[in-house]
């Protein structure tokens, strides 16, 4: 056969279809000879674009998502599920549903794969990455119970060592972890190809509260050292996380953890003082020369640790010892006050100001009583602070018990419930509550967390302390004038105020300090007696985009609690605002049928 035989072209006007000729034209010796391979290569090449069209109609109908185009697709045969995208990752169609899902956009397809596609749960990538690592590292509890119901291995590793719970750590999805512990019965302290805890990966990526439920319920130790001997206190240094530090020591062996060094014989100080040696920017250099010298600081308090059981006391004002403070400030505020008061006969230089007499002596029994309801009374605990039980002040028990309840049904199957999950209490959070960071306990209708009153501000006690920022109000102003009063009438032969300030310089400044605190109180009671107006919380007022019931359905900002002002001062005098508990019977999800 000639060169120039073998060079000729086929005429595409007598192919009926890129894939089969017609059975009209026959081919003829030369063309079956010098044509044929060339038809086959064309045909061939047709048919694996078109294979790739589809393939990538069909990933885009996955990440839209488009369960239909997707069910429809692998239903009728043109499309597999074991075919990976063209990335350098080599991602499966499964891949991109774990890790693209959105509060459920992606569960039905999902579904799909699994289902209609026999997509293989627990199939990698070049990373070695499963479906379920990219749904805990993006935090998709509904993907997560899919796979794991489907038999999907929750226990493969990475290229890295990394497990599903190594991933959930890494980005403080703290949720998984206790799906992971009471459903998947994982452990939670498995170390990686380099020997590190998902408490490593928390404490250095700075999720605090993540590495602290890892330690209280996680079984997680903060001594544990990796293959470099560094301990998670190690990685908070390194990376400048000062609250990570204070929470690590705090939560025991606080002399070991300071004294550790890693394998180069440094320890958290020296660590945090040679990366500042290193920083460029003034700020951060600034910001590691403090964490050094707070490090050494508490290295130098270490035989403190000793006494006190080996943790680092609370010394701060929002739950800490400097709260109590502030009880100890109203006691002596008081008793200064009252001393002043019923010596050098103030009452009876001041008694012809009878009302504002009247208007002190009622404020200060309004002030005391409100601050002692506030201080010592229960905001709204849901859980008993010892047993972990539902409170017993909560009536009737059997619809506070389905709390508990639905958060294990919700574990399973995320769709039994639209409340939040609280898992550090173990217990679908009731509208409106919050679990309270500084106390460590979920609150009914969370307001703030008070560092004068040493105390969470919730359903029960809000009236008490808007009342004691009333009375302060009113016994502050009464305090002014009566001081004044006193003043000007215990010295006759000054002609002006100042000059009697002048001449009794310490007193005038005690009286004139309750201006301070008239100013304060007059801010707060206006802020939230706007709140009450309006139904809402301190925490709703400061955090109302992240919450979905203050929104309507196209996203913007909506108060359902909102009666009218007259109707929700009633509701908060009367205390009658009931608590949304979820119902007790868990009902089937509709959609679940065809799973």
């Amino acid at each position: 056969m000639s060169a120039v035989e073998g060079s000729q072209k086929v005429d595409k006007s007598s192919l009926q279809s890129p894939f089969s000729m017609s059975g009209d034209v026959r081919p003829t010796r030369m063309d079956e000879e010098g044509h044929a391979d060339s038809a086959n290569d064309e045909i061939t090449k047709r048919s694996k674009t078109a294979e790739a069209t589809l393939n990538r109609r069909f990933l885009n109908a996955v990440q839209q998502p488009d369960a239909a185009e997707v069910r429809s697709l692998l239903t009728t045969g043109a499309v597999r599920t074991n075919v990976a995208d063209t990335t350098d990752v080599k991602s499966f169609p499964i891949h991109w549903a774990a890790c693209s899902d959105q509060n459920g956009s992606h569960l039905e397809v999902m579904e799909v794969l699994l289902t209609v596609g026999n997509a293989d749960a627990d199939v990698k990538n070049t990373k070695s990455q499963t479906p379920a690592m990219l749904a805990a590292a993006n935090g998709n509890l509904g993907v997560l119970q899919i796979l794991f119901a489907t038999g999907a291995d929750m226990r493969l590793q990475s290229t890295q060592g990394f497990t599903v719970v190594h991933f959930a750590a890494q980005n403080g999805h703290t949720l998984l972890l206790d799906f992971f512990r009471r459903c998947c019965h994982l452990a939670l302290d498995d170390i990686d190809k380099d020997g590190r805890t998902p408490l490593h990966w928390a404490a250095y990526n700075g999720h605090r509260r993540t590495a602290e439920w890892l330690i209280d319920y996680g079984g997680c130790d903060v001594l544990a050292s990796d293959d470099e001997q560094c301990l998670p206190i190690h990685w908070a240094a390194l990376q400048g996380n000062m609250r990570m530090v204070h929470m690590l020591v705090m939560h025991g062996n606080a002399v070991k953890q300071l004294t550790a060094k890693e394998c180069n014989g440094m320890t958290a100080q020296k660590l945090a003082a040679e990366k500042a040696t290193r920083m460029d920017l003034p700020r951060k250099k600034k910001h590691y020369e403090r964490l050094g010298n707070e490090l050494k600081k508490l290295e130098k308090q270490s035989w403190r640790y000793k006494c006190l059981g080996e943790k680092l006391p609370n010394w701060g004002c929002m739950g800490g010892a400097a709260g109590y403070f502030f009880w100890a400030l109203a006691l002596v505020e008081w008793s200064i006050s009252y001393y002043l008061y019923y010596s050098d006969n103030m009452l009876g230089l001041t008694g012809h100001r009878s009302l504002t007499t009247i208007v002190f002596f009622i404020g200060s029994l309004w002030q005391i009583g409100s601050w002692l309801l506030t201080v010592g009374g229960d905001p709204g605990f849901i859980l008993e602070k010892k047993s972990g039980a539902i409170s017993s002040k909560h009536k009737p028990a059997a619809a506070w018990n389905v709390l508990k309840q639905q958060y294990h049904d919700a574990l399973k199957d995320k769709a039994c419930t639209a409340l939040s999950l609280d898992e550090s209490d173990g217990i679908v959070r009731p509208l409106r509550s919050k679990h309270c960071a500084v106390s460590g306990r979920t609150v009914l209708r969370f307001d703030h967390f008070c560092p004068w009153m040493n105390n969470c501000i919730g359903r029960n006690n809000y009236i008490w302390f808007v009342s004691f920022l009333t009375a302060t109000c009113f016994l502050s102003m009464s305090w002014v004038i009566l001081g004044c009063t006193y003043l000007r009438v215990s010295q006759p032969l000054n002609s002006s105020l100042w000059q009697c300030v002048k001449g009794d310089p310490w007193r005038a400044c005690w009286y004139m300090h309750y201006g301070v605190y008239l100013l304060y109180s007059i801010l707060l009671c206006q802020q939230h007696f706007y709140l009450i107006a309006v139904n809402l919380t301190t925490n709703e007022q400061i955090n109302k985009n992240r919450y979905d019931y203050l929104k309507d359905s196209t996203g913007m900002y909506h108060n359902p609690f909102n009666q009218g002002a007259l109707k929700n001062f009633l509701d908060f005098f009367r205390m009658s605002e009931p608590t949304a508990l979820p119902p007790r019977q868990i009902l089937p999800h509709a959609d679940d049928s065809h799973v």
